[in-house]
């Protein structure tokens, strides 16, 4: 059974940092207003209500339940935080069509291809142009490719996100890649334990379901709309700037 003074904690904390009204989230959630508070004191056995508010509160602060329900979240490394941020960016780009996402299977990757890009997959024998491919970690050498990878691009860099598996753990390894430059940074391995997973998968299964869609990129959206008229012409120079 979680801690629930814990999660009360944690929303009392995350409604300070965010601005958001603790009544209307406990409104939203079906629960009475006071009840966080009453959540500090309480000794009685989590009931339903308890497990609604922690639902509600997930989502409206965009955080992982299992993050919510098990740390302290002031106590988590930013580090952590920050990029569960930039993952629900991802997300909310995808969603609104911003940004799309090459999925590339297993097999896929492991052809041989002259003009295969992926960063971290590598030729068999690079003395042979017909040889298989082979995934290369840069976190463990235990951790073999599992079922596909996702790329975008992000700010002119590539970013990258493998289902990697080491026995029967499932995760995922997050790289940016610079292709021009042949350059791989690495930025997290995440397994189920792990908050992030969860972002990652969701990330996942938005990639799979949009990969079919219609995806247009911000640049060809810009053009669309300035041929359509949609786009805000510049205001008249009568008051320039100089």
């Amino acid at each position: 059974m979680f801690e629930k003074s814990l999660l009360a904690q944690n929303i009392q904390y995350l409604a300070n940092k965010t601005g958001k009204k603790i009544g209307e989230l406990e409104k939203s959630a079906g629960v009475s207003v006071g009840y966080t508070s009453r959540l500090l004191k309480s000794e009685e056995k989590a009931q339903l209500p308890v497990m609604d508010l922690a639902l509600e509160a997930a989502k409206q602060f965009e955080i992982p339940l299992d993050l919510l329900l098990t740390k302290r979240i002031n106590e988590v490394h930013p580090n952590e935080l920050y990029l569960i941020e930039f993952f629900n960016k991802l997300r909310d780009d995808t969603l609104a069509g911003i940004i799309s996402w090459t999925v590339e299977t297993k097999e896929m990757l492991e052809q041989s291809s002259g003009q295969y890009r992926h960063p971290r997959f590598f030729p068999d024998d690079p003395q042979d142009i017909y040889t298989d491919f082979h995934y290369s970690s840069l976190f463990s050498t235990s951790n073999e490719l599992d079922e596909k990878s996702i790329c975008t691009l992000v700010q002119d860099h590539f970013l990258y996100i493998v289902q990697v598996k080491q026995d029967e753990k499932k995760g995922f390894e997050i790289y940016f890649s610079d292709n021009a430059k042949k350059k791989t940074s690495p930025i997290v391995c995440v397994w189920t334990n792990d908050g992030l997973f969860r972002k990652a998968q969701e990330l996942f299964s938005l990639a799979s379901e949009t990969r079919n869609q219609i995806n247009l990129s911000y640049m060809t959206r810009k053009t669309i709309d300035s041929y359509m008229g949609k786009l805000q012409e510049p205001e008249s120079g009568d008051d320039l700037p100089f």
